[in-house]
């Protein structure tokens, strides 16, 4: 094939984007009313699912002029300004312009005053990406309504098939199911095209797709310095219980060390509540796959943590964490089927990358109080305010039904001509 696969069917309008409804909804919603100074949007996920695709179809659809600058290779002071310049700048046409900045996650946070103090007031609309959420500077991450992407499998195999049949590529279902499991649609469209390109043959792929915690442990114990979707705190915990499996000597005290540098950043995290601190733990964690000077085993043995296999933390603590634990565990009927611990680690950092008016909707859902709302980043007044857009736009529906004609039954029919 003369051109990619990626290239020809990349979306040109957000309806052709698939896989983010309710943030295309959200989406739209920011661009229809946007006004200069509105805070940026930060689109943040696993490469490929879509984020720099949807910031160009809706430039497209909004009819803006578009900006594209790859944050990654800014990485002096001069570079920084540069952007700003360049967004402020572009303001004084009469033309709206999009700007976009790839990859934050993997810009130098020395130089940044210019363009936070920027993203505070932007004369211009624009979106951020981010691969790992965790790893974007405060100063950028601060400043943005944050809307996580995430490709499923039932999302991306039925664009694998559309475009199969399209190109007259044939492939069976079990094969393009295969394909779906890869990370993201960009690569899953990839893989796709060398399947066509080589003579169906699936063995040619050799890439890792999204791992488990033991194959990232088995990474970073082995120095390559891939820890997957795990999150910081799991990357320690995971790590601490590892190390001395197969580290000795300078290594296991080289590793011991960039694990207790590690955890007091999660612990200073899991204090202030504020989760941004989880960036220097997971880039310090990883310095252990950096620490290895010796050849690992072929085989190593990987075991669970001994922290999760005993009794979990109960959730005596008041605080507005252990609030909103408490109130989904009893009413929302969730009964035992998740721990503190877990909904510490795991669950309220899922909740937390909701979009805002999910967050709200399950706050309402669940009956939460202010204070389990707050473990939410839901204040009292905004909560108030979006029941009383949402009972406004209810009531509206309610007088347009009203006024509506109504079909007569059957019975009401026949009754006309009963004299």
């Amino acid at each position: 094939m003369s051109e990619s696969l990626v290239e020809r069917y990349r979306p040109s309008t957000l309806s052709d984007v698939k896989g983010h409804p309710s943030a295309i909804k959200e989406i739209t919603k920011w661009a229809e009313n946007w006004s200069e100074g509105d805070k940026p949007i930060m689109l943040h996920g696993p490469a490929g699912t879509g984020k720099t695709s949807t910031a160009e179809a809706l430039a497209n659809d909004m009819d803006w002029s578009t900006v594209e600058i790859n944050a990654s290779s800014q990485t002096r002071k001069d570079d920084i300004k540069y952007i700003v310049q360049s967004i402020r700048s572009q303001s004084l046409d009469s033309e709206r312009t999009l700007f976009l900045l790839d990859e934050v996650d993997s810009i130098n946070g020395k130089s940044l005053r210019p363009l936070k103090k920027m993203l505070k007031d932007p004369p211009n609309p624009i979106i951020v990406t981010a691969n790992e959420k965790w790893k974007v500077p405060d100063s950028i991450s601060n400043a943005c309504n944050k809307i996580k992407y995430n490709l499923q499998k039932r999302s991306i195999k039925p664009v694998l098939k559309y475009i199969a049949e399209e190109e007259d590529i044939d492939i069976s279902n079990r094969e393009i199911g295969m394909l779906a499991t890869r990370n993201g649609l960009r690569d899953a469209i990839n893989d796709l095209q060398e399947f066509a390109e080589s003579e169906a043959d699936l063995d040619w792929d050799q890439r890792e797709t999204d791992i488990g915690n033991f194959d990232a442990v088995d990474n970073l114990l082995r120095g390559k310095k891939y820890s997957g979707e795990m999150t910081p705190p799991d990357i320690v915990e995971w790590l601490d219980e590892n190390i001395y499996g197969t580290m000795e000597g300078v290594e296991a005290v080289r590793a011991s060390q960039c694990l207790s540098e590690a955890d007091k950043f999660v612990q200073k995290a899991n204090e202030t509540q504020n989760y941004s601190w989880w960036k220097y733990a997971g880039s310090i964690a990883e310095e252990v796959a950096n620490v290895r000077i010796t050849e690992p085993y072929d085989w190593i043995n990987k075991s669970y943590p001994k922290a999760r296999r005993n009794k979990p933390k109960k959730s005596s603590y008041e605080n507005n964490e252990a609030t909103l634990y408490r109130e989904l565990k009893k009413e929302g009927g969730y009964g035992g089927s998740f721990s503190y611990q877990e909904f510490r680690n795991t669950i309220k950092g899922y909740l937390l990358d909701l979009s805002e008016e999910d967050r709200l909707q399950f706050a309402l859902n669940n009956s939460l109080s202010e204070d389990a709302m707050k473990a939410l980043d839901i204040t009292p007044s905004q909560y108030e305010k979006w029941v009383g857009e949402e009972q406004e736009e209810e009531s509206k529906q309610e007088t347009i039904s009203d006024f509506a004609p109504k079909e007569e039954s059957e019975e009401e029919k026949d009754s006309i001509f009963d004299f």
